[in-house]
C-alpha cells in the first residue's frame, strides 16, 4: 500500500477529493474522512475504512502546534508528501513564521527516506523548504515552467479548461469546479497520480468524467430562500481564499454583488496589511459588506468612507437585510464560517 500525506495551511482537503476521485478510476483508494486530519482522525480512519486490498492511503495532515505532522507520520509513513501551501495566516498559532516553516517541514522529514515530496511552486513560503531534503522534489505552478505547469485557462460555465504540461507532454484538462486558484490543487493532486503510474491521459479522463457526477471543491452557488443566488464559500477563511472568492465573485454575473463574512481569525500580526488588501479588493469587487467585523469595517471605510456596510455583532441587522434588501438578480458571497445566518438564507 502506497501513502500520500497532504498538508498546508489551505487547499489540502480539495487536493485530497481530487486526488481520491483521479486514483479511484485505477486504484483501491481510501481517504482520510471530511476534515479529519488529526493524528485521532487519521486512526479512526484506518481502524474502520482500510483494508488488505488497499492500493493507496490518501492522509490530510493538519497542524495546530509543533509536533502533530510528526505524530501522524508515526502512524503513517507518506511515500509522496505534498504541501500545498504555508500561510501567514497560522502566525497567531506558530508563534513567527520559522516555527510555522518547521512545522510543516515535518511531513517531509518524517515521510519514508525514498519518498517523493510535491511542492507547491507558486508559494513564496512553501518554496524556502524546498531543496532542504536528499528526497526527490517536484513543483508545480501555474505561473511558471516548473515540472508540472499550465497555460491557456479558459472557464466555460462551471467548468475550467487549461494546458497541463508534463515533460514534453501537453494535455488538454476539462474539470467541473468552482475557482481558477483550484487549478492549483488539480496539479498538486496530478503530480501525486503520474508518480503513482497514472498517465496524463488518464487523469484528464478521470477528471473530466469523475467532476461531471461528483461536486468537487469548496465553493458551491446555490439559491436562496428569496430568490438570489448564494456563493457558499463557508466552509472557512483564509487570506488567499478570501482573495479567490472574491476573484469569482467579480467574474460572476448579476446586478449588484454583496459579501458576507465575519472576518478571519489566527492573523495575528499580519492583519493589518491583510486586511488593507482586502478592503481594497471589496470595494472594487462588491456593492456592500455585510459583517461583525469592526476591523474589516475600519480597512473597508478607508477606501470608501460612504461604501455600503451592514454591521452588526450580531445577526438580526444582517438578517433583515438580507431577507429584505436583496434583489432577485443580485449575488451574496458567504465567505468564512457563518452557519447560523446560512441556514436561515439557503
Amino acid at each position: 500500500m502506497k501513502v500520500v500525506g497532504i498538508t498546508g495551511s489551505y487547499g489540502k482537503t480539495t487536493t485530497k477529493e481530487i486526488l481520491h476521485l483521479v486514483l479511484s478510476n485505477k486504484f483501491k483508494t481510501i481517504a482520510t474522512q471530511k476534515n479529519y486530519n488529526s493524528d485521532i482522525g487519521v486512526a479512526n480512519t484506518i481502524n474502520e475504512h482500510l483494508g488488505a486490498l488497499t492500493d493507496v492511503f490518501i492522509v490530510e495532515m493538519g497542524a495546530y502546534k509543533r509536533g502533530e505532522i510528526e505524530a501522524i507520520c508515526d502512524i503513517v509513513k507518506p511515500d509522496i508528501s505534498i504541501l500545498t501551501s504555508i500561510s501567514e495566516q497560522h502566525l497567531a498559532l506558530f508563534g513567527n513564521i520559522e516555527s510555522t516553516l518547521k512545522a510543516k517541514y515535518e511531513i517531509i522529514e518524517n515521510s519514508k527516506p525514498e519518498a517523493i515530496v510535491i511542492l507547491n511552486g507558486d508559494d513564496d513560503l512553501v518554496l524556502r523548504i524546498a531543496g532542504k531534503s536528499d528526497k526527490k522534489e517536484f513543483l508545480y505552478s501555474t505561473r511558471k515552467e516548473v515540472d508540472l505547469w499550465v497555460s491557456d485557462i479558459k472557464s466555460k460555465n462551471d467548468n475550467l479548461v487549461f494546458n497541463v504540461h508534463y515533460k514534453d507532454q501537453v494535455k488538454r484538462f476539462e474539470v467541473r469546479i468552482l475557482g481558477e486558484h483550484n487549478i492549483s490543487n488539480i496539479l498538486a493532486a496530478t503530480l501525486a497520480a503520474l508518480n503513482l503510474g497514472m498517465s496524463l491521459d488518464e487523469i484528464a479522463e478521470a477528471l473530466k468524467k469523475g467532476s461531471k457526477t461528483k461536486h468537487i471543491g469548496r465553493i458551491t452557488v446555490k439559491k436562496s430562500k428569496f430568490g438570489y443566488k448564494v456563493i457558499d464559500d463557508s466552509y472557512n477563511s483564509n487570506a488567499d481564499g478570501f482573495s479567490a472568492a472574491l476573484d469569482y465573485l467579480n467574474n460572476f454575473e448579476a446586478d449588484k454583488k454583496y459579501l458576507v463574512t465575519i472576518g478571519i481569525i489566527e492573523l495575528g500580526d499580519s492583519r493589518q496589511r491583510i486586511y488593507n488588501k482586502l478592503g481594497e479588493e471589496i470595494i472594487k469587487v462588491c456593492d456592500g459588506l455585510i459583517t461583525s467585523d469592526q476591523k474589516l469595517v475600519e480597512f473597508v471605510k478607508k477606501y470608501n468612507s460612504k461604501f455600503n456596510i451592514i454591521y452588526d455583532k450580531g445577526i438580526q441587522k444582517q438578517l433583515n437585510f438580507l431577507r429584505n434588501d436583496i434583489k432577485k438578480n443580485d449575488v451574496v458571497l458567504f465567505e468564512g464560517p457563518n452557519l447560523r445566518l446560512i441556514q436561515e438564507i439557503v
